[in-house]
């Protein structure tokens, strides 16, 4: 019974705080799930559990083996629990951007420092936080979720509907959740959002890659899925961009949000219409009818704007993903700019593989210098000795 009372000491926190409201009302849902839950090998010998749950237990498994034992994150004892529940989705978070500017409407939080989002257990609840915000001239976006970390503070469970996963779905978010478990940087939300999604992406393709093998249909459906990924994340950067442009104009408000929903939905429409030509899966296809604002298009921006500094880091440690992540473990504690201290890195690394490039051209001309004179002494010795029997 240690967790339950683990979960009143965050009521008793909540009780206490400034937020006593919100952090009372997601305390005690966090109870109600706690009280639920059963160990998954309790689930395992019950006669009554069917094969589909049987094999999802048997595949998280393996994820975790894999995320403790290869990637070496954290070990909170998550996972290792099933929450008993109907319920199609873990719970529901809240995000804003005021209305013209892609800036993060951000919460502030005991222990964690602030957050650009709110989690509820309860729909009715984000939903009230989201027309509150609007009412305040706000974008808004309300979205289900499938899994949370608390930061390696209590072991994170696993629900009914996650057995529905593909398993690289499953795997990346279970790795995902797990990296921020092992590293998290107070007031570093761009930077902790990137590092789990990096670590979440690459570490379940490795793990698809393993356990099913490259020439898998696994492993193709999740080579597919990051194509996709990468041109959907594409496509928000330009229709940000065209946006960004739209704002800096000194225009009426009227006519800048008359402006701002024409050029969303005319690139809602041609993105539809070419969907099929660019895109290998419909992991995307909703995004044609999906409500879009500042808030949806800086949810991409949170988690995937400056990813690509990630894979030139991997890339730095020639594609050893455990050393890459050992290397981000060191940022704990540090107070300095986690992308300035990447972008240390590879400048290191850039000079130092250049010094040995020279360092490797210098003696690669050496060799070769003293090739060319074994192969010429030879010659220039008959040819003295020739000039010397002449004379």
């Amino acid at each position: 019974m240690v967790l339950p009372l683990v979960a009143l000491v965050l009521i008793g926190v909540g009780a206490v705080s400034f937020q006593v409201p919100y952090l009372l009302g997601q305390g005690w849902g966090l109870l109600q799930d706690l009280l639920n839950r059963r160990p998954v090998e309790q689930v395992r010998r019950d006669p009554h559990t069917d094969t589909e749950t049987l094999v999802f237990l048997d595949r998280v498994e393996a994820i975790l083996g894999f995320a403790h034992g290869y990637i070496n994150l954290a070990d909170p004892g998550s996972y290792r629990h099933v929450v008993q529940t109907d319920r199609s989705a873990l719970a529901y978070v809240v995000s804003a951007s005021p209305e013209f500017e892609f800036r993060h409407y951000r919460w502030r939080y005991p222990f964690f420092g602030s957050m650009p989002y709110r989690g509820y257990f309860n729909r009715d609840a984000a939903d009230h936080e989201a027309r509150r915000l609007r009412q305040r001239g706000y974008d808004t976006l309300v979205r289900g979720i499938s899994a949370f970390s608390t930061l390696g503070y209590l072991p994170d469970p696993l629900y009914p509907f996650m057995a529905r996963f593909p398993v690289h779905r499953l795997a990346n978010t279970i790795i995902h959740e797990l990296a921020h478990a092992t590293l998290w940087l107070t007031d570093q939300d761009h930077f902790n959002e990137q590092f789990a999604t990096f670590v979440g992406d690459e570490g379940s393709r490795l793990f698809v890659a393993e356990r099913y093998g490259k020439d898998s249909p696994e492993y193709a459906l999740i080579q597919q899925s990051a194509h996709d990924r990468y041109q959907f994340r594409s496509e928000m950067v330009v229709l940000r961009d065209q946006l960004r442009d739209l704002y800096a104009q000194a225009l009426p408000e009227e006519i800048m949000r008359a402006r701002k929903r024409q050029i969303i939905e005319g690139y809602q429409l041609a993105f539809a219409a070419r969907y099929d030509e660019y895109y290998r899966t419909d992991a995307y296809r909703h995004f044609s009818v999906q409500p879009v604002n500042n808030a949806y298009l800086n949810l991409f921006r949170l988690y995937t704007d400056d990813i690509d500094i990630f894979y030139d880091v991997y890339r730095s440690f020639d594609e050893d993903f455990a050393a890459t992540v050992r290397f981000f473990l060191e940022f704990d504690g540090t107070d300095r700019d986690p992308y300035e201290l990447m972008q240390e890195h590879l400048l290191r690394v850039a000079l130092e593989r250049r010094l040995e490039q020279r360092i490797a051209f210098s003696e690669a001309e050496v060799a070769y210098q003293r090739e060319v004179i074994g192969w010429i002494a030879p010659l220039v010795r008959t040819g003295v000795e020739e000039y010397l029997a002449g004379i």
